[in-house]
């Protein structure tokens, strides 16, 4: 089965349906195209004995036997690579060769004509420049790479990641040249420092650190090292002073006789692999992490205006996450987040309040933090937020347990969000597929995010749900467990019913509405996260227009005023606002544009709203003339975010405040505000 094949085929069996367009654009196919991978995915399920892909309303669907064709080790014969893989494929036969390449091993290998060889080798020499490497061809040696040996192992480790997690495991040590050479004694080695740390790495840092490190040593024996006169790492002896490198110095594994630069180079790879108890770093330098991370939880605070609950417990987590992620940074190592995408477009808000409050710890690393890294940190306050209590096992109907590769950061956000899904369930602390393996409590239902053999009913569900998923799982959850059948009831079928006998004025609003009356009634899923089900602007309470000088004073008592007559705030609101910012701070005054006020909501009651008073003339607040002041009022902690971040948009668009400033009554004031709103939202959310 070609790749983008099966890639669809997950895709299908991870949302359990999925409309024809949301495949197209997910995958950039035509509806031709789609329908052609259907019918090759079709013909070899058929030859396999499993039931086909259907298409019912515009909707693709397979059953869960389906999982089992991912089970097969054999598919690797039939492979027909990407563009994208098939050129990660030929840097990897370069550095690995064993023999001179030339074009014709190219064309065998990938089984694709001279022309689109050529033309892979023209676009990789374009993007390694970037990386001070190029490849050359001589008639003795054949196709080399030119470079130092460190840039080298890096464009194999990004290579190796991208193919691991495309194909997997298996695959890959079917596909990748000369793997076999040193596999079983790398994998000895890496399970041997498992035993003697007492750590257990997540699956997808294990792998392919498996890979990568299997493919070095066939390096080293071919004598391509690192030597102390080039190596990045060679004057440092923060690694040696590790519990990582001391196992490769006194441990009987294949890493033992190396050289101690080449060791170094392990014992990194090593430390920046994520695992359950995490490395440990220097007293001075924890201690400075420590600093830095407290400094970036406290400018996201003042960011956000979020004031994190339990904050000392999520410094713990981020201190886990960031040890490793030390070596990861300071050495400039890949970094490979298979959620980023995925995270960058539905956590947009949370993801750029983190992107804005990452200073401190580039200061700390001195170097920019990639994108990769910034998603990780997201995922790790996302599920902070969110993380519920967790309830008696006891009372629970079904036992569950979150099955998840991507190591803690993704699992934890995951396993909330079941949680919130199915209050029903009592679910174990998620785990690998390693760990699963050797799992012995007692469970009914496993949910994971990649295929898995397990004799419990398992569901295989996308890394991030969305409110789509999560009713589409409930549905066949249900369905199969206590053989209650809700097929029939989901939005697009209400709104194909309604819409025979009514007139539907706003249908996408209105299929939010029934997505949300058909999650389970205690779930509150990512309420501060995910799109609300109002407009924004519906959410803006209250405009007040001032044409004379008034002081700051005044201005205040006219934006909270309304909102004790509607019961949004109580009477003693408006003393406790004036105390908490008699001092004027600078922090609320966003870009020099807008004061943005607002109380904690565990120290004082108040429900959602936004207020605006604008000033023709500006009001002096920290010595600066300030034309739009705005109150914002949350019940918690974290619903506010959708209008924190319009607020935040508002203050960045100095012509829209200026239009804004020029309005000649709340009418046109609120008119500014949804067109402005209107254009923003598309991206927005």
């Amino acid at each position: 089965m070609r790749t983008r094949d099966k890639e669809i085929l997950l895709k299908i069996i991870k949302d359990g349906t999925i409309g024809k367009k949301e495949l197209s654009n997910r995958f950039r196919l035509t509806d031709r195209q789609i329908e052609y991978s259907i019918s090759s995915i079709n013909d070899e399920l058929e030859e396999n004995n499993i039931v086909p892909v259907t298409l019912k309303n515009n909707n693709f669907a397979i059953g869960k036997q389906a999982v089992a064709f991912f089970n097969d080790r054999n598919h690797y014969k039939n492979i027909i690579f990407s563009p994208e893989v098939r050129q990660r494929m030929m840097l990897i036969m370069i550095l690995e060769r064993t023999k001179p390449i030339s074009l014709n091993d190219f064309i065998i290998d990938l089984q694709v004509s001279k022309n689109t060889i050529l033309a892979d080798l023209k676009s990789l020499n374009s993007i390694l420049r970037s990386k001070e490497l190029i490849i050359n061809f001589t008639r003795k040696k054949g196709y080399i790479i030119k470079g130092k040996e460190w840039d080298k192992r890096l464009l194999l480790e990004d290579c190796i990641m991208d193919i691991y997690e495309k194909y997997g495991f298996n695959t890959c040590t079917q596909i990748l040249p000369n793997i076999q050479a040193n596999l079983s004694n790398t994998r000895q080695g890496i399970k041997t420092i498992e035993d003697v740390l007492g750590k257990k790495y997540a699956d997808d840092d294990y792998f392919p650190l498996i890979l990568f490190l299997t493919l070095v040593l066939n390096r080293i024996s071919a004598g391509k090292t690192i030597d102390d006169a080039n190596a990045e790492i060679a004057s440092d002896k923060e690694i040696e002073e590790t519990n990582e490198y001391q196992v490769l110095n006194k441990t009987v594994t294949i890493f033992r006789n190396l050289s101690v630069p080449e060791k170094r180079f392990i014992a990194l790879h090593i430390l920046s692999a994520n695992v359950k108890e995490q490395a440990e770093v220097s007293d001075s330098v924890q201690s400075r992490l420590v600093n830095a991370l407290w400094e970036f939880l406290n400018d996201f605070e003042l960011n956000s205006f979020i004031v994190l609950p339990d904050k000392k417990d999520l410094l713990r987590n981020l201190i886990d996450h960031f040890r490793p992620a030390y070596y990861r940074i300071k050495y400039g190592l890949p970094t490979h987040n298979p959620l980023y995408k995925e995270i960058s477009n539905k956590y947009k808000e949370l993801n750029d309040l983190v992107t804005k409050s990452i200073k401190p710890l580039e200061d700390f690393f001195q170097t920019k933090i990639t994108e990769d890294e910034i998603a990780y940190i997201t995922i790790f306050i996302g599920s902070h937020l969110i993380k519920n209590d967790s309830s008696n096992a006891g009372e629970k109907i079904i036992h569950a347990i979150t099955v998840c590769p991507n190591g803690t950061s993704a699992s934890k956000i995951l396993e909330s969000s079941l949680k919130k899904a199915f209050p029903e369930f009592f679910f174990y602390p998620s785990c690998t597929v390693r760990e699963y393996n050797n799992f012995l409590l007692p469970h009914d239902v496993v949910f994971s995010t990649v295929p898995l053999k397990s004799k419990k009913t398992t569901f295989i569900i996308n890394d991030i749900l969305n409110t789509e998923n999560i009713i589409n799982l409930r549905n066949s959850v249900f369905k199969k467990i206590f053989n209650l059948s809700f097929g029939s009831i989901d939005s697009d079928s209400i709104l194909q019913l309604v819409n025979k006998y009514a007139d539907i004025h706003d249908s996408k609003m209105l299929k939010k509405e029934l997505d949300n009356l058909l999650l389970p009634k205690k779930s509150t899923l990512e309420p501060q996260l995910k799109e609300p089900n109002y407009a924004v602007t519906d959410k803006i309470k209250n405009i007040t227009l001032v044409t004379n000088n008034i002081p700051l004073d005044q201005a205040v008592t006219l934006l909270v005023q309304p909102l004790i007559k509607q019961n949004i705030v109580s009477e003693n609101f408006l003393d406790k606002l004036k105390t908490e910012y008699k001092d004027q701070p600078q922090y609320i005054l966003l870009k020099n544009r807008i004061v943005l006020f607002h109380l904690d909501p565990d120290l004082i009651q108040q429900k959602l709203s936004l207020n605006l008073l604008i000033s023709k003339t500006g009001i002096i607040y920290h010595k600066r003339q300030i034309h739009v002041l705005a109150l914002l009022t949350t019940p918690d902690k974290t619903k506010q975010l959708q209008l924190l971040y319009l607020v935040k948009q508002m203050a960045e668009n100095e012509s829209f405040l200026s239009d804004l400033s020029s309005a000649q009554n709340k009418q046109e004031v609120m008119n500014q505000i949804k067109k402005f709103t209107g254009y923003k939202e598309a991206n927005l959310y």
